[in-house]
């Protein structure tokens, strides 16, 4: 029984701290709200309380609506739809074309693919279809920047000796 005066005692301290700091941030955050703001919010309350009884829905505007984060799949599909990569390399003029060929077949797969899709996707098929995009157009932006050197090298040498390099 002593030591129960002692324990109530401390809760005491910490109940009446925790009011202080309670009220301190409710301070805080008024002092943040215009006054239209404000008579907005005291209306919605007092519409609230009226309504209480007969609609329990009411007690909504109690209800803190937070949006919720993006996921990780989320943020990383917009970041490879928003900037496209650049990637470039060196190859002989047969593998340039090579390439050519393969990124054609490439774009009809993903072509297929985003169509069976559809909309009623899942994100983890979304985030699939971007990734396979982003790479995709990454060997777009390398056949692209090589062509110039390849074309330049049949103008000036002719086909004949571009194709046996």
């Amino acid at each position: 029984m002593i030591w129960m005066a002692s324990s109530i005692h401390r809760k005491l301290k910490i109940a009446l701290t925790s009011k202080e700091q309670a009220a301190d941030a409710f301070q805080a955050l008024d002092k943040g709200l215009l006054a239209d703001q404000k008579r907005q919010l005291v209306k919605q309350e007092r519409k609230a309380m009226k309504e209480r009884e007969g609609n329990p829905e009411a007690m909504d505007v109690y209800k803190i609506w937070l949006a919720s984060a993006p996921s990780m799949k989320s943020i990383e599909l917009a970041m490879l739809s928003e900037s496209p990569s650049v990637a470039s390399g060196r190859r002989g003029s047969s593998s340039w074309v090579a390439q050519g060929l393969q990124i054609q077949q490439s774009q009809i797969q993903l072509r297929l693919e985003a169509s069976s899709a559809g909309p009623q996707s899942t994100e983890l098929q979304r985030l699939a279809l971007e990734r396979k995009r982003d790479w995709l157009g990454m060997e777009i932006q390398s056949f692209v920047s090589d062509a110039s050197s390849f074309i330049g090298q049949i103008k000036a040498q002719g086909p004949e000796k571009a194709d046996q390099e």
